[in-house]
């Protein structure tokens, strides 16, 4: 195993140092990336990426991800190890703001909130199952300096959750957070 190899052994059972309700898994070093399966000892575990620490920090951290490993142009895009699109599909699902604990597959799905990377995003949605509608996403201010949601406004009413159901994803609508360059400090918590 390469000298990297090695440093991703020991980081790979220092996560649950780390993080709460969460212990590595089986995992196998590749050549430039690995796989492995984290395993989720939580029965609330739905909301872990704005609860594992707290929404401020996941806002850093999902940005601090996407800057590193991940580009905005040809000179420093995501390298490869694509892993069949998993990769390049949480790029784009975070960097305009919204993430999927449930995979969709629950029955009343919804996103989580992030921190989007773009200013303004327009979502076309499929016509054949949503009817072409499109959702809009405002992100005022946003930068690679501000990365912390400080307010959201779905549909004209203040939100107070970091979660919204995809049934008001599918309809047309429009989603604004104003974004600042230091922790909201519980923004959206109705406190």
């Amino acid at each position: 195993m390469s000298h990297v190899g090695v440093i991703a052994d020991i980081l790979w059972y220092e996560i649950k140092n780390h993080t709460i309700n969460v212990e590595p898994g089986t995992f196998i070093i590749m050549p430039n990336h690995m796989h492995g399966i984290l395993v989720l000892n939580d029965d609330e575990m739905d909301t872990a990426i704005n609860s594992a620490t707290d929404n401020d920090t996941a806002q850093k951290w999902t940005r601090s991800i996407q800057e590193k490993y991940y580009g905005l142009g040809p000179r420093d895009a995501y390298p490869g190890g694509e892993d069949q699109g998993q990769m390049s599909a949480w790029d784009v699902m975070s960097s305009i703001g919204l993430f999927q604990m449930d995979d969709g597959a629950s029955v009343n799905p919804c996103y989580e909130l992030g921190s989007p990377r773009f200013q303004k995003i327009t979502i076309h949605l499929s016509k054949k199952y949503y009817g072409g509608n499109i959702f809009v996403i405002e992100a005022q201010n946003a930068s690679r300096k501000n990365k912390y949601i400080h307010s959201a406004i779905l549909n004209n009413k203040k939100l107070n959750s970091w979660k919204i159901p995809q049934k008001e994803i599918i309809k047309v609508g429009k989603l604004i957070l104003e974004m600042r360059d230091y922790p909201g400090k519980q923004a959206l918590t109705g406190q």
